[in-house]
């Protein structure tokens, strides 16, 4: 698990050494690599019917955009990828304790009725109901095409090892499943640190 490096302290009349210079150049290395991660669906999941919304689908991400868990943190091995395209590709790990930023997007396809719900949830083990709450968005139904359900950007602190799962529900009017729409811009999650 990595962690954010610390500037040395610099007391009144010391002498600038290496050690000082090199703790500033580790935080900014480390900063401007900082750990991150964007994911997306490159095939489909059928989202099961939800007459009150209360039960979600875990949506899996097998296609990656970019993934960094860099090693600036001083430490020996490099960091742990936050995400694996082949196993339990639904989470996205945080390998940094610190605040990070999240956003996700399940686009629907075509069907009449109802309503379309994304969330995202922390330490989830696949279920709609576990872990902890974090965010929501309801969007109903368009008339003519697929839905949208976007979670804007948000911060929230998670420790190393956590993790984070999106879901997806839907009641359209016919009842059935619903599948998902694949591809970079349509269903995704990205999580960032931004401080610690």
């Amino acid at each position: 698990m990595g962690s954010i490096p610390i500037v040395a302290t610099f007391p009144s009349g010391a002498v600038v050494t290496s050690t000082y210079l090199n703790s500033i150049r580790a935080r900014g290395d480390f900063w401007a690599a900082s750990p991150r991660c964007s994911v997306y669906q490159g095939a489909a999941t059928s989202v099961a019917y939800s007459v009150g919304l209360t039960d979600g689908t875990e949506i899996a991400f097998n296609s990656e955009i970019f993934d960094i868990a860099n090693n600036y943190d001083g430490s020996v091995a490099p960091d742990a990828p936050h995400h694996d395209t082949g196993t339990l590709s639904s989470r996205v790990y945080a390998r940094t304790t610190g605040k990070y930023r999240m956003a996700a997007q399940v686009q629907f396809a075509n069907a009449a009725g109802g309503n379309r719900v994304a969330a995202i949830r922390l330490n989830a083990a696949g279920s709609f109901s576990g872990g902890t709450f974090l965010n929501q968005n309801t969007q109903g139904a368009l008339n003519n095409g697929s839905t949208s359900c976007a979670i804007p950007g948000f911060v929230y602190p998670l420790s190393a090892g956590d993790y984070i799962e999106v879901f997806g529900a839907q009641n359209q009017t016919s009842g059935t499943a619903l599948n998902t729409v694949v591809g970079q811009y349509n269903t995704w999650l990205l999580m960032e640190l931004v401080a610690s």
